[in-house]
């Protein structure tokens, strides 16, 4: 390794050791702190430039830290304060743990005092905070408590303000929509729910209630009060023979008031206000009650319902009128008797004559059907009535009347108006008319009570709010039905609860007035129809069943009516021995078709359907009594076998059909159109069977002859071979010819026409009718003779010893001469 730099190979072997980087750094210490011949100091630790670099570190580390300890030995050794310097230092390192240990005891005291001021500090922001929200939330408060605040003077009118005039009335319905204000404050959430909220609405929904009863009570006293006025005054302002039903126009208006506040009662306690509806339907329904009864017994007392027996000549059976009323239910009876209906007065014969009575029966009814109810004056006007003669014997017209009552109440029924009727103290009507009467009068009533009590205590929500006087012009006025079944049901209880004696009056009437004569349940169909038919059976369903059922009651009636006249149909005797002329039943009946349609009255509802039916029952029963007397004559072979009983069949028939088709067509009545059509066939098959019957006397052995003839072609004999026959050759048609020349047919035809004569007197105009029939049936045999020997004797030369014209000339002769 000549001319090598020792340092260089220490550096390159330092660089292939794995410890290089520390090698260079001992390296560099050594040469720092010293200079050394780094090739002696390898030399003495007989190191190689290219051995092993680790091995000399880890040698050189041993060395440098024995070195060290030496030193620090040698040094500690060679200094004398050494010791002293030594316990110095532990003394110091013993004052130092010292202090450490005050300092560490001021620490936990110093961080124990800063969490005490940091908690301090929180508490006093926390106090700070909840201060402020306090504030806030007291003005909060403050703000709410003034929106639900209700001013004194609010309560002091719900508890002591009087309720009787409208100002006071109006004040109320302000402090109620004041307090509804406050309790129907919608709140956020939560707020609603706090204590001084709650207590504060309790008080109020105290108030509200205290105010309900007050009205609640007032009402129920009003209501029973005006009763009361009524019925203790009704009996001084009434007179003896007014027809009338109070109506109490004063009252609503009073009521009228009070709408907005039953509505909000209705909010508050239903169970005040169904009270209220109850107290109101008794209280009213007791004066109505009262009313219908007097006028129903008014119009008892004026009703001709006797008529006198020449008078029912539309009756095919007169019942007895002992049995008749014994037929009258003993419920109906009493209740007759309860409401103090009296017998019939007067004597006005009202049926003499049915085409001169009808026209002023439907003038009092058209006078009294443009009048009807609704001629009333304002409520709260007073008019006197004048009983001056004149007045009387005219008929009112209908007025309402006024008169003041005394006291606290005076404004109820007492001066209430009062619907009278167009009729004079003098005046008789029908029962029918009666009838009609009462309904123009109840039915209005109904329908306006309705509507009323629908407003007042808000049945329904198409009520619109409207003064008092155009909302009283609208009561009249039918209305359409709810559309809640509910409402619907609860308005059809209170009219029911009103009414509920409406349909017994009625029904009780009915019965009444039909004692004597069941036709005039004609009639009251017919009154009842007009006003089933002006009312809305959903809207109005009481007062639709009421006169539903009052027209069932008619309609049994007259269907019973029916039944009896079939029954005396059948049991008359009709004896075709004797030519008995028009029989009793076809007599009666066009008198019955005028009755019919005298009570209908050009009615096309429910009544005409059933007095068409009783047309076409009674029509039948004729026929059917007709054809059985006629089989009973077929069926007897001794009189089936006697000319003259089924000569007298067919006179009968012809008759009586000829008298039917005449009468009846007559009336020119749409409905009968049928039946004449019928009688009018039936009449011209027994006219030519008449006449068939007749003509057998004059031709005789003619007639026999060509009549045997025509039953042989009937069993298929040609008449080819009817010349063959000895019975019917040539010789025995000359023969026949020869007995009848002209001059014998007339001879016959003279006796044929006093035959006739006797059958039907001239002057029902048969005798012309059967006459000319005879000519015909006579004209047609000859025909049919000629045709018969053109047939059966072509090459004979034979013919009928007389021509037609010389027929046509006998009977026009004979007609002449008569």
């Amino acid at each position: 390794m000549e001319g090598q730099n020792p340092n260089e190979g220490l550096v390159g072997a330092l660089s292939n050791s794995s410890s290089l980087h520390e090698s260079a750094e001992f390296y560099n210490a050594v040469v720092s702190t010293a200079n050394v011949d780094l090739m002696e100091v390898l030399q003495d630790f007989n190191w190689q430039a290219g051995g092993d670099a680790s091995d000399l570190e880890t040698r050189l580390k041993s060395e440098v830290q024995a070195i060290e300890a030496s030193n620090v030995h040698a040094i500690i050794q060679s200094e004398e304060q050494a010791n002293s310097i030594v316990e110095q230092l532990e003394r110091a390192i013993m004052e130092l743990d010292i202090i450490d240990e005050w300092l560490s005891h001021y620490t936990r005291h110093l961080d124990g005092m800063g969490q005490d001021v940091h908690q301090i500090e929180v508490k006093n922001k926390s106090m700070q905070i909840g201060s402020a929200n306090q504030k806030r939330l007291l003005e909060e408060m403050e703000k709410i408590m003034a929106m639900i605040r209700v001013p004194g003077f609010v309560i002091e009118i719900l508890r002591s303000e009087p309720l009787e005039d409208e100002a006071s009335v109006l004040q109320c319905e302000d402090a109620i929509n004041r307090l509804m204000q406050v309790t129907q404050t919608k709140f956020d959430d939560g707020i609603g729910d706090m204590t001084a909220i709650k207590e504060k609405m309790s008080l109020y929904d105290g108030y509200a209630h205290q105010f309900g009863m007050r009205l609640h009570s007032y009402l129920e006293t009003y209501f029973a009060t005006q009763a009361e006025v009524w019925h203790r005054e009704s009996g001084r302002i009434s007179k003896k023979g007014d027809l009338r039903i109070c109506g109490h126009e004063s009252v609503e208006l009073d009521l009228y008031k009070f709408r907005k506040l039953l509505r909000w009662l209705k909010g508050l306690d239903v169970r005040k206000h169904v009270d209220l509806q109850m107290s109101y339907v008794q209280e009213m329904g007791r004066v109505y009650q009262k009313e219908t009864s007097d006028l129903i017994e008014q119009l008892r007392a004026r009703m001709n319902r006797k008529v006198p027996t020449e008078d029912q000549q539309y009756l095919f059976y007169v019942p007895n009128t002992a049995s008749l009323s014994n037929t009258i239910s003993s419920s109906a009876t009493s209740a007759i008797k309860s409401i103090g209906i009296s017998g019939s007065r007067g004597n006005l014969s009202i049926l003499a004559n049915e085409k001169n009575s009808k026209p002023e029966k439907r003038g009092l009814r058209d006078r009294h059907r443009r009048k009807g109810t609704k001629d009333s004056v304002d409520s709260g006007a007073t008019e006197d009535e004048e009983d001056d003669g004149a007045s009387q014997k005219d008929g009112r017209s209908l007025r309402r009347k006024s008169e003041a009552g005394d006291g606290k109440w005076s404004r109820g029924y007492a001066s209430s108006s009062m619907a009278s009727l167009d009729v004079g103290l003098e005046d008789r009507m029908t029962p029918d008319q009666a009838l009609g009467h009462a309904l123009s009068v109840i039915v209005p009533i109904i329908i306006r009570e309705q509507n009323f009590m629908t407003d007042l205590f808000g049945l329904s929500k198409s009520f619109e709010e409207s003064d008092s006087k155009s909302w009283q012009e609208t009561l009249d006025r039918p209305r359409p039905a709810s559309k809640d079944v509910k409402t619907s049901k609860r308005i059809h209880e209170l009219v029911g609860r009103m009414f509920s004696e409406a349909k017994e009056f009625l029904s009780n009437m009915i019965e009444a007035a039909i004692k004597y004569d069941q036709t005039f349940s004609v009639g009251m169909m017919v009154r009842i129809e007009e006003h089933m038919k002006e009312t809305d059976s959903a809207a109005y369903s009481l007062l639709f069943e009421t006169l539903d059922a009052v027209h069932k009651k008619a309609s049994s009636i007259f269907e019973k009516f029916v039944d009896e006249q079939l029954k005396g149909i059948e049991e008359t005797k009709v004896n075709f021995k004797k030519r008995t002329g028009i029989l009793p039943f076809i007599r009666t009946f066009p008198h019955f078709v005028d009755r019919m349609e005298g009570c209908l009255e050009d009615s096309d509802g429910p009544a005409r359907q059933g007095v068409c039916r009783a047309y076409e029952r009674i029509v039948q029963k004729i026929m059917e009594t007709l054809n059985d007397v006629a089989r009973e004559v077929a069926a007897d072979s001794k009189l089936s076998n006697d000319d003259k009983e089924q000569l007298n069949i067919h006179i009968i028939n012809v008759e009586n059909m000829h008298h039917f088709y005449s009468e009846v067509r007559a009336r020119k009545v749409v409905f009968m159109d049928p039946f004449v059509k019928q009688t009018k066939t039936l009449y011209d098959i027994s006219l030519l069977s008449y006449g068939k019957a007749v003509i057998r006397k004059p031709l005789g052995k003619l007639f026999e002859f060509f009549e045997g003839i025509d039953e042989l072609l009937e069993n298929h004999i040609t008449p080819e071979e009817i010349s063959f026959r000895l019975q019917y050759n040539k010789s025995a048609l000359k023969d026949v010819l020869k007995r009848y020349p002209g001059k014998e047919i007339r001879k016959g035809l003279e006796s044929l026409y006093k035959r006739v004569e006797k059958h039907f007197p001239s002057e029902n105009g048969l005798l012309q009718v059967a006459w000319r029939g005879i000519q015909e049936e006579f004209t047609r045999q000859l025909r049919k003779y000629e045709d018969t020997m053109a047939r059966c004797y072509p090459d004979s030369g034979l013919k009928i010893e007389f021509t037609m014209d010389e027929l046509l000339g006998y009977f026009s002769d004979l007609a002449r001469a008569h």
